[in-house]
């Protein structure tokens, strides 16, 4: 800042033995500065409070996601048996089988067990003896060679099984059995039939039903017992060794379910979703590493934490621009205060331009020029006290309860203000539109306020104290009044009195929550009081019926006037 910029801004130094005042005084920059911070803290406080309920909500959608994809994974599984089963029983029903003709069902056997990726079939009787399986050569037949348990408990049970993992008689690999009993029409089951696919045929359906796996996840496929059947990690090293008792214990508790804490079997901390097949038994699992799982998180984390980083740089920035601004147009104004010629280039601020060209045009007369600038700067010096001491009295005096809603009343009462001011500004400072000021100041609830009255337009020295006013009303009806109910409405009705030229204001409040006179006045009322009575000479007369609130504001006669 410039010393001729200091001295215009600075207070007027006192007169020749009197003290020189000792309280600090701050510079536009500053205030500025101060400003945004006071508006930007707030509102990046209850930015971080919304993204952590936000990452809440996140991380159960994200939990969500990942049970369904497990649940999806335990029914594609159950669908490989369920296919086999169909299959069994379109075999049992053969009319070779059912006459006995063996050589014929062989056939009919080798044809299903090679449509299966040559998966051993075996017909068991009754005895829990193999009688045919395409394992043995063709037309090779064993006498008293026993079935495994799981086959002779099918025909015995007369139901259809899933085994559990198991080392095959004839082969030696693992491989899972899926039995149907053949049914008899004059009895129980006479035979059984079992197809035996290897383990690697779900290794392979559980890598394909896992091509969108995220980098690191697990997938399992588990046995009744815990056995591990398939995996996509490490498969051959890890199939047919028990689960970790730990993860076992959560697989018998419960259907489905969430594990975190738990690293993988590589060491990798993890989050471990299970569901169980309803039809098998069997289990399936996926484990995402936690890195993984929160990479999303964090990230949402971190762009909101940017975002509000650069809303106060932009803030600050747009700050610092302004006070610049403002420092050089009123810079400029002192260089040019005795000038008589005037200056072309605009300063960038209006408020500075219109007074560099009401010095430009008094210029040519001294003595009309002095009394023009000192006129001008006692208005300017009028408004500025006005407009500053009306927004400290609402910074001081507005209750510091709870921080957010002290930075939202004196945001929304200095916004009510530079609304009013905005119009003021759009006609020259010759005063406001009545019906405009209204639909300013209540544009939020224009829908629930009924507005109407003839043409008034308002001195400017009344249009911030009204719109305030209005602003108060409309604030303490969206609390406690008509407003604050869905079926709320107001009425705001002005007009003319014939007699003296008084304007009256009539703000009525029906539908909302029953009122009553407050038992003691808070600050928006006693803020009322002194918009009407000190700000306007006006009065300010209340009545709060139980149906709504009515306000009656009658303004004098130079304060408004017919448009």
């Amino acid at each position: 800042m410039s010393a001729d910029v200091e001295s215009v801004a600075a207070a007027p130094r006192p007169a020749q033995g009197q003290p020189a005042p000792c309280r600090a005084s701050r510079s536009l920059r500053e205030i500025l500065i101060l400003l945004v911070a006071a508006v930007a803290l707030p509102l990046i406080t209850l930015n971080v409070a919304a993204v952590s309920s936000g990452q809440a909500r996140a991380r159960a959608r994200a939990e969500a996601e990942l049970l369904e994809r497990v649940r999806g994974l335990a029914h594609r599984l159950d669908a490989e048996f369920r296919v086999a089963q169909a299959t069994l029983d379109g075999l049992g029903a053969s009319a070779a089988l059912a006459g006995g003709d063996l050589e014929t069902f062989e056939g009919e056997m080798r044809t299903v067990s090679a449509r299966n990726g040559g998966a051993p079939v075996t017909l068991v009787n009754r005895a829990g003896r193999v009688v045919l399986t395409t394992a043995w050569a063709p037309g090779e037949r064993r006498v008293g060679v026993p079935a495994p348990e799981d086959a002779r408990r099918v025909v015995a049970s007369g139901k259809a099984e899933v085994s559990n993992l198991f080392a095959g008689t004839v082969t030696g690999r693992a491989a899972i059995g899926v039995g149907v009993p053949v049914p008899s029409p004059a009895g129980p089951p006479g035979h059984g039939l079992g197809l035996s696919f290897s383990r690697e045929r779900l290794a392979a359906m559980l890598l394909q039903a896992n091509p969108s796996a995220a980098e690191g996840e697990v997938g399992i496929l588990a046995d009744r017992t815990g056995r591990i059947v398939a995996r996509t990690v490490n498969d051959a090293e890890t199939a047919g060794l028990p689960g970790r008792p730990e993860v076992v214990a959560r697989l018998h508790a419960a259907p489905e379910g969430l594990i975190r804490g738990l690293p993988t079997r590589e060491g990798t901390p993890a989050v471990i979703a299970f569901a169980r097949a309803p039809l098998s038994g069997y289990h399936a699992v996926l484990t995402m590493p936690e890195a993984s799982f929160e990479a999303p998180l964090r990230a949402e984390l971190r762009r909101a934490l940017l975002g509000s980083a650069l809303a106060v740089a932009v803030g600050l920035g747009l700050a610092l621009a302004l006070a610049r601004t403002v420092i050089r147009a009123f810079g400029r104004v002192a260089a040019a205060g005795g000038d008589a010629a005037p200056t072309p280039a605009s300063t960038g601020l209006r408020e500075a331009d219109r007074l560099l060209g009401a010095l430009a045009r008094a210029a040519a007369e001294r003595r009309q020029a002095t009394e023009g600038r000192m006129l001008l700067l006692r208005e300017v010096d009028h408004r500025a006290r006005n407009a500053l001491a009306v927004a400290l009295s609402l910074v001081r005096l507005t209750p510091r309860r709870d921080a957010a809603e002290f930075a939202s009343a004196v945001e929304g009462r200095i916004a009510a203000m530079s609304r009013a001011h905005s119009l003021l500004a759009a006609e020259s400072w010759r005063g406001v539109d009545l019906a405009a000021l209204v639909g300013t100041e209540l544009a939020p609830y224009a829908d629930r306020v009924r507005a109407g009255g003839p043409p008034v337009r308002l001195a400017a020295d009344a249009a911030q104290p009204v719109g305030m006013l209005l602003h108060e009303l409309a604030t303490n009806a969206a609390k406690h009044g008509a407003l604050s109910a869905p079926r709320g409405r107001v009425e705001l009705e002005w007009g003319l009195d014939d007699g003296d030229g008084a304007l009256r204001l009539t703000w009525r409040e029906r539908g909302g929550p029953a009122v009553a006179r407050p038992a003691r006045a808070g600050f928006g009322t006693r803020l009322l009081d002194t918009l009407a009575g000190r700000q306007l000479g006006a009065t300010l007369a209340r009545d709060w019926r139980e149906e709504g609130l009515t306000a009656t504001l009658n303004l004098p006669a130079r304060h408004a006037a017919p448009a």
